[in-house]
């Protein structure tokens, strides 16, 4: 199986993310939408907020286990109910721009591209991505995966140096 170019893992890869570009924005919207209905519909009993409730109920089965809890999610105070809108976009929007910018260094690779300036800055962004992410949502692994990308984008800053220095010579 090859890794690069097209017909492989990377083209694959960018398909992937191809189709994340537009997903990932619609369940955003769709996930913010319900829980501001959710958290800001003002009678418990309005049929449209009953909808909402049940739809949602029936994708978590902790609000099965423990419906008091919803309760007091939508009687606590209006700045944190929109603060939990406000902490849930940020995060969304991270997740999207670590998409699109994934999606942006598998274009490179999907196209032979690997030691390039083009490619260290935009693993670069993808990095400082992934640790803010990591660090919102207290995600350990992410974490890692965000060092681990550090590591690679310096020893691609220096295969990038000596893919110039070979072109320069050759």
């Amino acid at each position: 199986m090859r890794y690069l170019g097209e017909r492989s893992v990377s083209s694959f890869a960018n398909r992937l993310l191809q189709a994340l570009t537009f997903i990932v924005p619609l369940a955003a919207v769709f996930l913010i939408f319900i829980l501001s209905v959710l958290c800001f519909a003002e009678a418990a009993d309005d049929p449209t907020v009953s909808v909402y409730a049940e739809f949602k109920y029936n994708l978590l089965e902790e609000a099965k286990k423990d419906p008091e809890a919803w309760e007091v999610t939508r009687n606590s105070p209006l700045i944190v109910r929109i603060a939990m809108l406000s902490y849930i976009s940020i995060v969304s929007a991270l997740l999207f721009q670590i998409v699109r910018v994934s999606r942006r260094i598998f274009i490179n690779f999907a196209g032979n591209i690997v030691f390039s300036e083009v490619n260290t800055s935009v693993i670069s962004s993808l990095t400082r991505l992934i640790i803010a992410f990591s660090i919102l949502t207290f995600n350990l692994s992410s974490l890692i995966i965000g060092i681990i990308l550090l590591i690679l984008n310096d020893i691609l800053k220096n295969g990038t140096a000596l893919q110039e220095e070979h072109d320069l010579t050759v």
